[in-house]
């Protein structure tokens, strides 16, 4: 009787391309934008940009600082574009560093406060999601030359 080999021998770059591949490109692109802006932020305020380096203490106070005074202009981000940012930051830091925001008690006093920024941005109007006006009937015939 022969013996299959019932395993596959992977290196260490297999490996990678398998954690690479894990998260979808746009969940990649919210960590790179939610990295760019606090980085921009930490450059405007004189911060070294490796963030993921600084002590807990520094990065919970200059997350405090970034999330109180993002802007889109001047009006205040939507609700569901800050918790983005926040995601994106939570999963740089726990794949860069051994930060965890979510259950790191030093950055209680963070969370805290973000909570908090919610329910004011909520309280200001920004809490909610602007949605487009649906599509007529009469136009989605027009686009696909047929009934619904």
């Amino acid at each position: 009787m022969s013996t299959k080999r019932q395993f596959k021998t992977v290196n260490e770059d297999e490996i990678q391309v398998i954690l690479d591949s894990r998260e979808s490109a746009n969940t990649k692109k919210q960590i790179a934008k939610a990295e760019r802006a606090f980085n921009d932020f930490l450059s405007q305020n004189n911060v070294r940009e490796d963030f993921e380096n600084l002590e807990r203490e520094d990065i919970c106070e200059n997350l405090i600082e970034f999330f109180s005074g993002i802007r889109k202009g001047d009006e205040k981000y939507k609700t569901n574009s800050l918790v983005s940012f926040k995601y994106g930051i939570t999963k740089y830091l726990a794949a860069n560093s051994d930060i965890d925001l979510k259950n790191d008690a030093a950055f209680l006093r963070f969370r805290q406060i973000f909570d908090a920024l919610l329910c004011q941005n909520k309280k200001d109007g920004y809490g909610s999601t602007d949605h487009k006006e649906p599509i007529e009937e009469e136009d989605i015939q027009k686009l696909y030359g047929g009934t619904t």
